[in-house]
C-alpha cells in the first residue's frame, strides 16, 4: 500500500479491505475506476474519520456504493458521476466517470449536478490531500 495514502487515513476508522473478487464485481459496472480510489478499498472497504484537523472524510464500502448512487439519482441527474463518499455533511465526493483520466469532484449533496460541482481534483489522493490541508 502507498505510505502516503496508509498516512492521509491513518486517523481515520477502517474495516477489513475490499475482497478482489468485491472489486472485480465493482470494475465490471464502472471499469473506469482509479487505482488509487481502489488502492484505498483494498486498504478498508470503507472510512470514516478525520483527515488532517478540520476535514472529515466517509468512504463508502463497496456494499455501499450501488445504493448510494441509486438514492441520490446520479444517473438521472449527473449521468457519469460516481459517489463514492461524503464529509458526512452536505458535500459529496464523485468521480467523473466521463472523461480520462478520471476527475474527483466536490459537489452539494442535496443538489447534484455536473452545475453544482464546487471543486475538481485531477486524481483521489489529490482529494486526500486537499482534505488534510484544509484549514
Amino acid at each position: 500500500m502507498n505510505p502516503r495514502l496508509k498516512s492521509l487515513l491513518g486517523k481515520c476508522d477502517r474495516n477489513e479491505g475490499a475482497s478482489p473478487e468485491a472489486i472485480n464485481n465493482v470494475l465490471r459496472e464502472y471499469p473506469l475506476l482509479p487505482e488509487d480510489y481502489l488502492a484505498a478499498l483494498r486498504h478498508s472497504n470503507g472510512v470514516e474519520g478525520w483527515i488532517g484537523e478540520h476535514a472529515y472524510l466517509m468512504l463508502y464500502s463497496i456494499e455501499e456504493l450501488a445504493g448510494v448512487n441509486e438514492a441520490a439519482c446520479a444517473d438521472e441527474f449527473a449521468p457519469g458521476m460516481f459517489i463514492f463518499g461524503s464529509d458526512g455533511g452536505g458535500m459529496s465526493y464523485a468521480f467523473d466517470l466521463r472523461t480520462e483520466p478520471v476527475k474527483t469532484l466536490e459537489v452539494p449533496s442535496e443538489v447534484l449536478s455536473w452545475d453544482e460541482v464546487w471543486m475538481a481534483w485531477d486524481s483521489f489522493m489529490e482529494l486526500l490531500e486537499a482534505l488534510a490541508g484544509r484549514a
